[in-house]
């Protein structure tokens, strides 16, 4: 026995300064226990709320407030969209009728009332492709707020993507149209003599 505990603790013999490093030892490794247990409570908190996040992230979560406003929202795409396949429709039955009425009055030569025809049928179908995409995201963003569905809601957006575009598209043409009007305007007055001096 005395072999054994001078081989544990060199230099030392039985019950002679031995309990204060045994009580040290004891606190030490008590604390490192639950320095241990505490570490490992923390990570597996950290990897449960990870695990929470992956399983919901598929979820739209939004708060009332959020949801209310995107419904105001919704109501309103819905009916801008509804408000621009009646423009539409007007812009087509317009050019229609300019053409005919133009060809039967002989106010304009029959190719040039067909190609004015034709180009207000163009910009009445723009339009449909336009406000069909708004109804479209109107229409799955009214499904994701009731339903919850997030692929109601990537389907949204897509098609908002796709009508803002086309928006943007429309406001270029339209600015270098504009600039081409007002540039033949002016070049078309100063090649009036005796108007500007």
């Amino acid at each position: 026995l005395k072999h054994q505990w001078i081989h544990f603790h060199p230099g030392s013999t039985p019950g002679l300064g031995t309990e204060p490093r045994e009580f040290a030892h004891g606190v030490s490794f008590f604390l490192t226990f639950l320095l241990l247990q505490y570490l490992q409570k923390t990570l597996h908190l950290q990897k449960l709320k990870f695990t929470i996040m992956e399983e919901t992230k598929n979820y739209l979560s939004l708060s009332t407030e959020h949801a209310a406003t995107l419904l105001k929202t919704q109501r309103w795409t819905n009916f801008l969209a509804i408000l621009g396949f009646i423009s539409c429709g007007i812009v087509f039955i317009g050019g229609i009728m300019y053409g005919v009425g133009a060809v039967l009055t002989e106010l304009l030569p029959g190719i040039i009332a067909a190609i004015v025809s034709i180009l207000y049928v163009i910009i009445a179908a723009v339009g449909v492709y336009i406000y069909f995409h708004l109804k479209r995201a109107s229409d799955a963003l009214k499904t994701a707020l009731t339903t919850g569905e997030n692929e109601k809601l990537d389907e949204a957006v897509k098609h908002q993507y796709t009508f803002w575009k086309a928006q943007g598209i429309l406001s270029i043409v339209s600015i270098v149209f504009l600039l081409l009007v007002c540039i033949g305007c002016i070049i078309a007055i100063s090649m009036i003599p005796g108007k500007l001096g």
